[in-house]
């Protein structure tokens, strides 16, 4: 029977199914199956990734006096992210007439000089440009944690791929991969969704799958820090910053997406009661910009009454302020799929408590080291 867990595979891992359809590729293997899916699909693609003399001159005005690779490729995406539009996200609505050229497989010259495009088309365009840089740059089908994890090993087109294609250089020897659509993510980032698989390269007479790797932990950080003061009486009050960078941060924001200045503030403010019961929340200001090369989160003033309980002559709290109120992740003792985190992070706490005149921590001792358990990995 299925069991709904949190933190589990998609439900195509996880669920019995069955897909009945036809197939055009005869392969018995994954590197023979995908490896003919990309030499069907190149050819559509080919004239629409291929740069001419024209587009080699704007190429090389886009990239100026840069030398290296990797600053060569970051002004191609800086171009594609400040000058072409997507028409299916950026923007005001259009005419009838320049969807439908929108929509429209368009030599990557034409989608320069039009300044918007799909998103399909803003991809293709993005290859070219790199080839006409002298990068190695191709398109690549990403994979869909949503959908399956270890597609790759399914012999089957409509298993997981998105589609809409990425784009994938080679820098130094080494693949980086990237959205055209995910425009607020630095460079060589991707959604957490489109990591820990292989993606499908498509490059004439060599496709081929390579995994797009997920970038390390200190990219994706929460970082707490906070100067507080402890009454006599358990009240708790003092200023807390909070801040979150990559994955982390993309989290933060895609909770806020929709909402107004005002019912943001209000989500925010929510978040924090419900940890902190009682708790005041005042002069919040939040730092909740789109483009995530930078850090998101928020500052405010909190009140807490009751954070400390009074027995006696003592006072009795929990010194990690950044984890009181948190539920476990995982309350069941028993477990039946295998779990699927989104993605990898760093939390830190940065936490100064001023005790109340007169008291003092009781047999302070440093906290224990901690032994990961055996999960049976």
């Amino acid at each position: 029977a299925y069991h709904d867990e949190p933190m589990s595979l998609p439900d195509r891992n996880v669920q019995s199914w069955a897909q009945v359809g036809y197939e055009m590729i005869r392969a018995t293997n994954p590197s023979a199956y995908w490896r003919s899916m990309g030499d069907k699909l190149f050819p559509y693609l080919k004239k629409h990734i291929k740069p001419n003399g024209e587009l080699e001159k704007r190429a090389k005005e886009i990239v100026g006096d840069a030398r290296d690779p990797r600053q060569k490729f970051e002004r191609l995406v800086e171009f594609t992210r400040t000058k072409i539009r997507i028409v299916e996200e950026d923007g005001p609505p259009l005419t009838e007439l320049q969807r439908k050229d929108a929509e429209e497989l368009r030599s990557p010259m034409h989608l320069v000089r039009q300044g918007y495009g799909s998103r399909e088309n803003v991809g293709m365009l993005l290859v070219a440009l790199a080839s006409a840089a002298g990068l190695e740059a191709n398109i690549a089908y990403l994979p869909n944690q949503q959908e399956f994890l270890n597609g790759g090993a399914v012999l089957s087109e409509l298993i997981f791929y998105v589609t809409v294609p990425g784009v994938v250089v080679i820098l130094n020897g080494k693949p980086v991969f990237y959205y055209p659509t995910a425009r607020k993510w630095p460079m060589g980032m991707v959604p957490a969704i489109h990591t820990g698989d292989e993606a499908l390269v498509l490059e004439e007479g060599n496709s081929r799958m390579i995994r797009v790797d997920e970038p390390p932990p200190k990219q994706s950080r929460r970082v707490t820090r906070a100067e507080l003061k402890l009454s006599g009486e358990g009240v708790l009050t003092g200023q807390v910053n909070y801040r979150l960078t990559g994955y982390a941060a993309a989290e933060f924001l895609d909770g806020l997406a929709g909402k107004t200045p005002t019912e943001r503030a209000e989500q925010v403010t929510g978040q924090i009661q419900a940890r902190l019961p009682g708790a005041k929340v005042t002069n919040l200001k939040l730092l909740a910009e789109e483009d995530l090369t930078g850090e998101i989160g928020y500052s405010c003033e909190v009140e807490i009454p009751g954070y400390a309980r009074r027995t006696g002559k003592r006072l009795f709290f929990q010194p990690a302020f950044s984890q009181k109120g948190i539920k476990p992740m995982f309350e069941s003792t028993v477990r039946h799929n295998h779990l699927l985190f989104p993605f990898t992070y760093q939390d830190a706490a940065e936490v100064t408590i001023e005790l109340p005149p007169g008291y003092e921590i009781e047999s302070a001792e440093a906290p224990q080291p901690f032994t990961r358990p055996n999960f049976g990995l």
